[in-house]
Parts: structure tokens; sequence; C-alpha cells
């Protein structure tokens, strides 16, 4: 009777540990049954590009340079993954931060490992601030150095902060926060400036005349964000001609609001506007089918039978080959 005792209690240990790792091998093989999730993940790095969240609640995958290829929404995630589709195409891309691995399926390609992530970043995108209503506003006056009709101002201090110039960029240090974030240079003059941080979402347009600067967070609408309340580092006298190669301040704007981007591209650098298309990334056998042109890169050229993509923007710069009716035409590279 002992022994039958001791035999079941033993055979009852066995079944308990047997089936807490089919439970947990369940768990690990897609996570779809985790109860938890993944925390505040906003962008997945692998050796060739990235994946990053975007702000209508999707991914978008980059390339390196950060040219946008294709758009994804979020199905959902868990404590190991976050699982994306792109409907158009028929992919599926699952982000596994437990193994550190990209697993992705699309017709006639069965599930497959294809990247391993090479760095995760966790940071919570920030919140928008508060803005201010839109009521008159009368900024303190100083004095600034010289008798000119434009400044290059050098260090600006506003209500929340002061933002600095550092090289090419400018630095936003703002008050009661140790972060520092940087912004980069879309246009400058000796009366407005124009500032963008990728990381942050933030357009700011510094008035230095009007000693005012606006903000738009997000794509949204430009409004009143702060008073400027002095300058230093002003050297007067800046110059008033246009420099060539780029965009006038009223170019900047008008690309900015229809939502543009200014970039620097060709072969002499000059800036331009760069407006996305609606259906860049898309699948596509012909330009006809796209807003722009469908493309597919240089060493698919002279192929018959190819599906190509559709053009992201309208920026004519690069190599690629255009397809039509399914035919690649011979490669062109325009600088």
């Amino acid at each position: 009777m002992k022994i039958k005792f001791i035999l079941a209690v033993v055979f009852t240990a066995l079944a308990v540990c047997l089936l807490s790792s089919i439970q947990t091998a369940n768990a690990q093989q897609s996570g779809a049954q985790a109860s938890s999730y993944v925390g505040p993940v906003t962008k997945v790095i692998f050796k060739n590009g990235y994946f990053e969240k975007n702000n209508q609640g999707g991914w978008d995958e980059y390339l390196l340079n950060d040219q946008l290829r294709f758009p994804f929404r979020e199905t959902g995630k868990n404590s190991n993954s976050v699982f994306l589709r792109n409907d158009q195409l028929g992919v599926n891309i699952e982000l596994n931060m437990a193994t550190g691995e990209i697993w992705a399926e699309w017709p006639g390609k069965l599930r497959h490992m294809m990247h391993k992530i090479t760095d995760v970043r966790n940071e919570a995108p920030e919140p928008p601030p508060a803005i201010p209503p839109m009521t008159p506003v009368t900024p303190p006056i100083f004095t600034s150095p010289g008798n000119s009709s434009g400044l290059a101002a050098h260090s600006i201090l506003y209500s929340g902060g002061e933002l600095k110039k550092s090289g090419e960029e400018w630095e936003d240090h703002r008050k009661n926060s140790d972060a520092v974030h940087f912004y980069d240079v879309l246009s400058e003059s000796g009366s407005e400036i124009y500032l963008y941080s990728d990381t942050s979402k933030r357009l700011y347009r510094i008035d230095v005349m009007g000693q005012q600067i606006f903000m738009a967070a997000n794509g949204g609408a430009m409004n009143y964000y702060s008073s400027i309340t002095g300058i230093s580092g002003v050297s007067s006298n800046p110059p008033s001609i246009p420099t060539p190669g780029m965009l006038s301040q009223s170019e900047i704007r008008a690309c900015l609001i229809s939502g543009g981007r200014i970039e620097k591209a060709g072969y002499m650098g000059a800036e331009r506007c760069t407006r996305p298309y609606a259906d860049g990334g898309k699948a596509c056998t012909d330009s006809s089918q796209c807003q722009g042109q469908c493309r597919t890169d240089t060493n698919s050229a002279n192929s018959s039978s190819i599906v190509g993509v559709c053009q992201m923007d309208d920026n004519p710069f690069g190599c690629f080959a255009e397809v039509k009716n399914g035919r690649t035409e011979p490669a062109l590279c325009v600088d």
C-alpha cells in the first residue's frame, strides 16, 4: 500500500511538469496565448533598416537611409511580439523581441525568419505639449545689438527653455528636464528660422523680429507656442540675397502646408519640396496603376513577368527601372 502511494505521488508530479512544459511551449511558439503584452516599443532595428511606429498607431518599414518602404497596420501584440500586416501586399510580419527575430510570410512564401533584430527602442513617444489658446500676446521687449533689418541668432530664450545653435543643428533645452532635443534646420534667414525634430515630430517657426515662436505637432496646424524672452549671439546685417539652391520662405511654407517635406536632392544638393504619393509602396505591374511610376531596382532591369512597387514620392532622383506591362524598362540613374 505504501509503495502504491509513493508511485501515485511520483506520477502526479511528472504529469504537472509535463503540462507546464506544454503550456510554456505553446505560449512561446507564437505568443498568441500570452496574457501580458509588449511595452511601448516604438522602433525595431535590423541590419538593412528598421520598423518604426507612426502617429496613426501603425508601423512603417524604412531603409537605413530613412527612405520609406512599406506601411503596416498593427494587428496585435503580446509579451514577446508585435504583429503587423500590409493588406495590399498580403504580407504578415512578426517582430519577436524575445527571440530577437523578425518573421514574415506572404502569398507564395511560407512563414520564415527574415531578419535578426539588432536593437529595440522602447521610449514612449513624447506627449504633445499643451498649446495655449490663440489670444493676443504682447511679448517682452528686448534690445538687440546692431541696427540691422534682420538678425542671425545663435541662442534664443523662451518661456519654456532655451534653443541653442550647435553646428548644423539646434538644441532645445527645456526647463525642468535633463533631456536635450535636437532639431534640423529646414530654413534659416535673418528674420525667420524653421526647425524640425523627426523624433518629437515638432515643427518650430521662430519669428525673430516678431519675438514669437510658433509650433506644429504631429503634422497638425501651426499655432502660437511661446514668446521670445531674449536673444544672444547675434550677428547683424545678414545677407538679404537668397542663397542659390535654397527655397524661399513662401515656398517652404507652401510645401509644408501641402504635406510635403524639404530635402536636398540631386547631384547639386539643391533644396526641393518632395510630396508623397498616396499609393506609394503598392504592388504594381504598370505605371498606369500608380500616381507616380511603377518601379523596381536596377538588378531587375530587362526582366519579364515582374511585380514592381509604386513610387513613394515625387523625388525624381535615384537609380531605378520602370515597370511597364509586367516588364522592366532599361535601368536609369537620375542625379
